[in-house]
Parts: C-alpha cells; sequence; structure tokens
C-alpha cells in the first residue's frame, strides 16, 4: 500500500512540475486579450535571465502579442515565426493557435503580405476549431473576412463574415456581432443580393447605440445607398447627413451614394465631383464602384474620351489589387486547404467510427461468450435431469 502511494506522489510531482509556469506569465497569459495593456506591464517585470526554454518562448509570444496589439508594431516576422516552430514542436493549442494568428496579423497588417497572413490564418481556424476555441476562432474569422474583402474574393467574404456573426453570437458580443452583421450586409451588396444585404443591415439597427463613430458612419452609409437603390430619396439625404456627421477625414464612401442621387437627379457635374471624392478612399472595392460611376456619368455628359479613360482605369485598378493580392491564388489555395482538411476530418471520423466499431463487436462478443459460460455453469449433470425425469 505504501509503495502505491509513493509512487502517485511521485507522479503528481512529476506532472506538476512538467506543466509548471511562470506565475507572471501565466497571469499575462489569462488577460492579454481583455487588458493588453495590462499584460504587457506584467510581462516587463519577468526576469528573462532564470526562464527555461518554455517560459522564453511563451515570453517572447506574449510581448510579440502585446508589442502587435497595444502598438501596433512588431520587428518583422522572423521573432514570431521561431514561436511558431517551436509550438508546433511542443505547444499546447492556445499557444499554437495564437503564435499562427499573430503571425498571420503581423504578415498582413504591419508587411502587406496578405497570401501568406491567409496561410497562417487558416492554420489558426484549423488549431481553433479543433480546440474548440471560440475567442480565437471569432478572431480569425474576422479577419480571413477581411483579408478577402481586400482580394475581392465575394463567396468568402460571405463565408467567413457568417461563422464571424455565429461565433460572436455564440460569445454573446453586441458590438462584435454588430461588426459581423455589417460584413455580412457588404458581401450580400457586393454580391447583387440587395434583398439579403437589407435584411442585416436592418438587423445591425438594434445594435446602433453600441457602435463608435467609425462603424456608426459605416451603418449610416450602407442605409443610406439602401434608400437609394429603391429610391426612396428622402430618407437617403437623411441617411448621408448623418453619415456626413458621424464620418472620419479618411471616410469617403457616402460620396458614391450621393453622387448616384445626383446623377438621379441630373446633376452630372455634381454627381462627378462627389463621386471624384471617392478616388481617395482606402477600400478598392468603393474605389473601384466610384470609377464605374465616374465612367457613367462622364458618357451621360457626353466626354467619351474621359468615359473611357476611366473605364480603363477601373479595370487596370482591379486587376493591379488583384494580382497584388494574388486573388484567385488566395482563392483557389483556400478552396484546396478546405478540400485536404475536410478530407483529413472524414479520415479520422471514418477511423474512429471503425475503431468504435470493432470495440461495440469485442464488447459483444465478450458477452455472448461470457452469456454462454454462465449458462453452461449452471447446467445440471446429465444424470441428475435423468433421475428427475423418473
Amino acid at each position: 500500500m505504501k509503495k502505491i502511494i509513493w509512487i502517485f506522489v511521485v507522479i503528481v510531482v512529476f506532472t506538476g512540475c512538467h506543466d509548471a509556469r511562470h506565475p507572471l506569465l501565466k497571469e499575462a497569459a489569462d488577460i492579454v486579450h481583455q487588458r493588453p495593456d495590462s499584460a504587457r506591464v506584467i510581462i516587463s517585470k519577468v526576469d528573462t535571465a532564470s526562464l527555461s526554454e518554455a517560459d522564453r518562448m511563451e515570453y517572447r509570444l506574449l510581448k510579440i502579442m502585446t508589442d502587435y496589439i497595444v502598438l501596433h508594431q512588431a520587428e518583422g516576422d522572423s521573432l514570431i515565426t521561431t514561436c511558431v516552430d517551436y509550438y508546433d514542436k511542443h505547444g499546447d493549442a492556445w499557444h499554437r493557435g495564437r503564435a499562427y494568428y499573430y503571425r498571420g496579423g503581423i504578415r498582413r497588417h504591419l508587411l502587406g503580405r496578405t497570401f501568406d497572413a491567409i496561410k497562417d490564418y487558416k492554420v489558426a481556424e484549423t488549431i481553433a476549431e479543433d480546440a474548440d476555441d471560440e475567442l480565437l476562432k471569432n478572431m480569425v474569422y474576422d479577419n480571413l473576412a477581411y483579408a478577402n474583402y481586400n482580394c475581392f474574393n465575394h463567396l468568402l467574404i460571405l463565408e467567413y463574415s457568417q461563422k464571424y456573426l455565429e461565433s460572436s453570437r455564440r460569445m454573446n458580443d453586441s458590438v462584435m456581432t454588430l461588426r459581423a452583421l455589417q460584413f455580412c450586409a457588404s458581401a450580400y451588396a457586393y454580391m447583387d443580393q440587395s434583398d439579403s444585404a437589407y435584411a442585416y443591415i436592418f438587423r445591425s439597427m438594434d445594435y446602433i447605440d453600441l457602435a463608435d463613430s467609425i462603424l456608426r458612419a459605416a451603418i449610416y452609409h450602407n442605409i443610406a445607398a439602401m434608400y437609394e437603390e429603391r429610391g426612396d430619396v428622402e430618407n437617403a439625404r437623411k441617411y448621408l447627413e448623418k453619415w456626413r456627421n458621424d464620418k472620419v477625414a479618411s471616410n469617403f464612401k457616402g460620396y458614391e451614394t450621393m453622387a448616384r442621387l445626383l446623377e438621379a437627379q441630373g446633376h452630372y457635374q455634381e454627381a462627378i465631383e462627389a463621386a471624384k471624392k471617392c478616388l481617395t478612399e482606402k477600400d478598392p472595392l468603393v474605389r473601384s464602384h466610384s470609377m464605374e460611376v465616374l465612367s457613367r456619368l462622364y458618357e451621360k455628359t457626353g466626354d467619351m474620351n474621359a468615359a473611357l479613360n476611366m473605364k480603363r482605369q477601373k479595370d487596370a485598378f482591379t486587376d493591379s489589387v488583384m494580382k497584388a493580392n494574388h486573388s484567385l491564388e488566395i482563392a483557389d489555395w483556400q478552396k484546396k486547404f478546405d478540400e485536404r482538411r475536410w478530407e483529413e476530418r472524414s479520415r479520422r471520423q471514418m477511423m474512429k467510427a471503425g475503431i468504435t466499431f470493432l470495440f461495440f463487436l469485442f464488447v459483444l462478443t465478450m458477452g455472448i461468450w461470457w452469456y454462454w459460460r454462465r449458462i453452461r455453469s449452471l447446467r445440471l449433470p446429465d444424470g441428475s435431469q435423468r433421475i428427475k425425469q423418473k
């Protein structure tokens, strides 16, 4: 008995030592997403000279994460790549998933390498879904929707916008739900599915009080565009005015809707001036659409050379964006990645089903064997049976 107790104690001690983490790093990891500023302060108190290899790698990952979240900066992607390599061999799902996710963020936001970023996001997505890590899933879906938006991959924008919406609802986060509703509305709008876009826009109105000025301006612009498309000029102008009051200096999206309203009234020159303001918009889809509007307006004013030139600019701009972002290649790669992932999951499920069936068959066989053995043990000897019959 004493030996068993000692063996149990040794196992517990060994397991505890093996899983031990630096207390400050554990504290920082627990709050890094909710309070990254506080996590950054905690990390700064860690004595790096005495860290084990595992703690040193966690320190590096958490420092990169907080620098990225708080300061929006990183010293390239080489340090985070060492984290990815380490956690691919030694890490749990939490650390490995975040290593891939934040390398994707650094590559997309700071280095402009959209294709490489999407590859990292897709690995992070697989890890998050396998581990059922809802927070990581939510962050990944959000960024995959954005990345595909910049690549003009409409179907993938919609797919990840809907995943982001479902995840935000599971997390009961109203602000993220509002953002996700806008993503879905924009995806349907760019696919020319107006009715679906309107449904998501109206649903977002339930949460508008939670929006900051940037998101609120986007909602007002989308509502104005919806009313303009329906021919409701009064409401379109009403929400355009709200957009104008909330918009930030770099947001020019509403001018496209304004140009359409002026075009409908026959004020072509004013419409041209409004549409030109969209040409400085960062959103590539808005710029592309404004060029299309300008080409049509120039044609209506009789300036065919300007109309043709603008159409060429629009086609060249769209092609340049798609080539720069490897849009077609990215869409094809994601499709193949998901196919391989589905095949792998199907294979694992079939293996689990096969193992379950064999286990059931084994239990059934053992049950039958035990039953017949029990029956035989309860039988009376032949002689006894004959005596009873007499």
